[in-house]
């Protein structure tokens, strides 16, 4: 009797929800960070984190993963150090769009963005997080620095 009834369960599963929703997704989370920040720059990926609600990754450490992960785990590691790299490839885009912008409320918006990043990398333990979120607070200081020195810069913002 209960097999019956789970048969049933499951294949109105299959019968009535799939087609509703489309194809089920054996994508990680993480690989839709991802793939929205290869097309996109910083500033729209935070914007995305705020509407998906989206949880940082535990970013390890290749040791951490090699010594102390089972192989079923080290796949969705791998993909976090993945999507680590290509964040702090894109956070470098924006440190190098900092030092050329001479606007400096431009460069407190993204400073903004910078401190709303690091705060959401470090929400989650990890190795890369913490790197990754310091780096953004190092771009911060530097890009806060040249605001104070912008004596046209209106200190209501600060």
């Amino acid at each position: 009797m209960k097999i019956h009834f789970l048969k049933r369960l499951f294949l109105t599963y299959f019968v009535l929800v799939i087609p509703i929703y489309g194809e089920i997704s054996l994508e990680l989370p993480v690989d839709n960070m991802k793939s929205f920040l290869e097309t996109n720059d910083v500033g729209s990926f935070v914007e995305a984190i705020r509407q998906k609600t989206w949880s940082a990754p535990v970013i390890y450490s290749k040791w951490h993963i090699n010594t102390h992960m089972s192989a079923t785990n080290s796949v969705s590691a791998t993909a976090a150090r993945d999507f680590g790299k290509l964040l702090s490839i894109r956070i470098d885009d924006l440190a190098q769009k900092n030092r050329m912008t001479q606007d400096s409320k431009a460069l407190f918006q993204q400073s903004l963005v910078l401190l709303d990043l690091a705060d959401w990398l470090n929400e989650t333990e990890g190795y890369g997080n913490f790197l990754l979120g310091i780096r953004c607070l190092d771009i911060v200081a530097v890009a806060m620095a040249r605001c104070i020195a912008d004596e046209t810069f209106p200190l209501e913002l600060a």
